[in-house]
């Protein structure tokens, strides 16, 4: 008889499809392969279940020791509550295996033996909205009732004569973003969300239904000379009526001024109230034009992806800084843009830049401590350099800062608990950013990553394939799709994705992925491509260690590992089989991540028993 997917054990709920355990008191999520243990001890119906039937049917074709099977039986335990000396739930039968002490009923039978559930009730509702919210994070969002105050800063349009504008007006708008993201009670949709519509001629009511909001400011912005206009509206969706309109005629070294006037009638139009006072005094910004010029025209450069583009934008930003050396934000973005070079480029030239980086980070730090940008990226160059303790103490800042900013809108933070492995809690983080900013490549990669990380490579591509949109992070979301693809062994996807990254990775990445994709399918060939790859440096750590993996070179997985510690592809399952080494184990431990986790709590793969010895899967 077939195992229903929620049935209640003793005093928990057990959701096997949702992967969850559950009382009244707490909400415990599994990892897979631990639910399916579960599953295993739930269908045996008291029996024993021998350690070797969980390899063969948990772990299949996989050579995995001892260590993984005990790390799930305690993380079972764990969210029972349970204990290894007087077991209530989980027993262990020496030499023969382990055995569920306590009977599984369907939740639907105990309904019906018993008139009310004062617990379980409770813990089966909560299980469904698990589910609902699972569902729903990786499906395309489905239009719902909009906030009263709630808004979307369409990108502005250049009306310049010779249309060579474009990089200032999509500045007037993300700086109107950031102003409007200080008023209390107003839920501002992001950049790329917003940006998402530029140059699109849709109906503004499908825009707020598709963002999720009531109102949309749009305008356009033109410059001559010396002269500039401004024009800006705020419009609400829901019946298309113009709440407030202006257009503004000043010098080009007004454009500060304008912007917060038009944010300042946005919130008197919604009934809010913005404190906005001189514009250096609070965001770490310039008062001159020409600096702020060449911050805009770097931000254009930035966000195409490419290797010239960063180099054009770390010019640009060092121009700024020269221009005013007390531009906080133009050394900020110097530092973001020697941290993206490291992607776009390579490993080795972050590594011959990253002084630089952090000279940049330091002095914009000095001149706006409370920046929340600003303590953004000095928190992300830290995770970058494996120092976890550091970037948390500035991230314990953004509460307090110039525009306080909760952890969950942090995309930082997020790499950050994603890196250290904690991916369940990145999971939920995810689903309430989603809400915000529904179109966000940047979004989109972390939950697409997540998904695979979870072991739910499927729900991934669905996501990815079916919310595949520009941004300066879609070729991170091919390669996240690729690696999906080689966790499913999908040929056909695998040759989809192929295709779409060769064309948005850097050339040196395209060149290695074109190679892989003609030996496809060739163990030997392509482990000796990949040895000779490793051999010529650290640049292509990422592709070497994840293909290194798909064809189960273990020892290449670790040596890659070790030089690069990339800790955003640790936890792939790939590396199921690398993971549950000693030398992993002793990985962790030499670059702190041990350390980490006995401070801030144990990630979703690994433990610690009680003799100190650390064990992941």
């Amino acid at each position: 008889m077939p195992l229903e997917s929620l049935v209640i054990v003793g005093e928990f709920a057990v959701d096997t499809e949702r992967g969850v355990v559950e009382n009244d008191r707490q909400s415990v999520r599994i990892k897979p392969k631990s639910m399916r243990v579960l599953e295993c001890l739930l269908e045996a119906r008291g029996s024993v279940v021998s350690r070797d039937q969980l390899f063969a049917l948990v772990w299949p074709n996989s050579d995995v020791t001892d260590d993984v099977l005990t790390h799930s039986i305690a993380e079972l335990r764990r969210a029972f509550g349970d204990s290894a000396k007087a077991p209530e739930y989980i027993e262990t039968i020496p030499r023969r295996g382990f055995r569920l002490m306590q009977s599984a009923m369907p939740l639907t039978e105990r309904a019906a033996r018993r008139p009310a559930l004062p617990r379980y009730a409770f813990a089966a509702a909560a299980l469904l909205a698990v589910a609902m919210l699972t569902v729903w994070a990786i499906r395309p969002a489905e239009p719902v009732v909009t906030q009263d105050r709630s808004i979307a800063v369409l990108p502005f349009v250049d009306m310049s004569e010779a249309g060579d504008q474009e990089y200032f007006a999509d500045g007037i708008t993300e700086e109107l973003i950031n102003q409007l993201v200080k008023l209390d009670g107003l839920q501002v949709t992001g950049r790329t969300s917003s940006f998402y519509f530029k140059g699109r001629n849709e109906d503004l009511r499908s825009i707020g239904r598709q963002l999720n909001v009531s109102h949309v400011l749009e305008g356009s912005v033109r410059l001559s000379d010396a002269t500039l206009r401004v024009t800006a509206q705020l419009i609400d969706v829901s019946d298309g009526f113009h709440l407030w309109s202006e257009t503004f005629d000043r010098r080009q070294a007004d454009i500060f001024y304008i912007q917060e006037e038009i944010a300042e009638n946005v919130a008197k139009a919604l009934s809010l109230r913005l404190n906005v006072g001189e514009r250096a005094r609070y965001t770490g910004n310039t008062t001159n034009i020409e600096a702020h010029r060449l911050v805009l025209r770097g931000n254009a450069r930035y966000k195409d992806g490419t290797t010239q583009g960063a180099l054009e934008s770390i010019e640009m930003y060092r121009e700024a800084t020269a221009l005013d050396p007390g531009y906080a934000i133009a050394w900020e973005r110097l530092a973001s843009a020697y941290l993206f070079a490291r992607l776009t480029i390579g490993i080795e030239f972050w590594n011959s830049n990253e002084a630089l980086a952090r000279q940049a980070i330091e002095r914009a730090l000095e001149l706006a401590p409370r920046s929340s940008i600003v303590l953004q990226t000095a928190a992300y160059l830290e995770i970058v350099a494996g120092d976890f303790f550091s970037a948390r103490a500035y991230f314990d800042q953004l509460a307090s800062a110039d525009i306080p900013i909760p952890l969950s809108r942090s995309g930082s933070y997020i790499d950050m608990i994603l890196k250290t492995g904690h991916v369940d809690d990145a999971l939920i983080l995810q689903r309430e950013n989603a809400i915000l900013d529904p179109k966000r490549s940047e979004r989109l990669l972390y939950l697409g990553h997540s998904l695979v990380v979870d072991e739910q490579a499927a729900a991934a591509l669905e996501l990815m394939g079916t919310r595949y949109v520009d941004g300066e992070m879609q070729a991170g979301v091919s390669l996240e799709a690729l690696v999906a693809a080689l966790a499913l062994d999908d040929a056909e996807q695998i040759q989809t994705w192929y295709s779409r990254a060769i064309e948005l990775v850097s050339p040196q990445a395209s060149n290695v992925l074109v190679r892989l994709r003609e030996l496809h399918g060739d163990r030997e060939r392509s482990l000796a491509f990949l040895n000779s790859i490793y051999e010529q440096g650290a640049n292509n750590d990422y592709l070497v260690a994840v293909f290194a993996g798909y064809y189960d070179d273990r020892d290449l997985v670790l040596n890659t590992f070790r030089r690069s510690s990339d800790l955003w592809i640790f936890w792939y399952p790939l590396f199921d089989g690398v993971r549950a080494s000693p030398e992993f184990s002793r990985l962790v431990g030499d670059i702190g991540l041990v350390r980490y986790w006995r401070e801030y709590g144990w990630n979703d793969f690994c433990s610690e028993t009680e003799t100190g010895t650390v064990f992941c899967r």
